[in-house]
């Protein structure tokens, strides 16, 4: 049986933090395209598509494939963050195929 493995792609993400204050979770809601309800303590409520609830500890994910959501323990295990060494050892790599 064939295998295959997951294209790597860059995302964009944030996270929805318990401790996230409300303009954090504003900024977060309106960059998704959220809609936004606000609950009877106060509490911002995002609903992406489908009437999908955004949970605290969750993470936005913009891709390709659109907006979804990502549970912590997963996002860890699928992303990792993109640094300056990421980025120099991803073109070392390609430049050494050129050579």
């Amino acid at each position: 049986m064939p295998e295959y493995r997951q294209k790597p792609i860059e995302i964009e993400a944030r996270h929805y933090r318990p401790d996230i204050d409300p303009d954090q979770a504003a900024d977060i809601l309106s960059w998704c395209g959220a809609d936004v309800e606000i609950d009877d303590d106060g509490q911002y409520i995002g609903i992406i598509a489908e009437g999908t609830q955004i949970v605290t500890g969750d993470y936005v994910v913009k891709s390709p494939a659109g907006i979804t959501l990502v549970r912590t323990g997963i996002f860890e295990q699928l992303y990792e963050p993109i640094t300056r060494e990421t980025l120099v050892s991803r073109l070392t790599k390609r430049i050494g195929k050129f050579a």
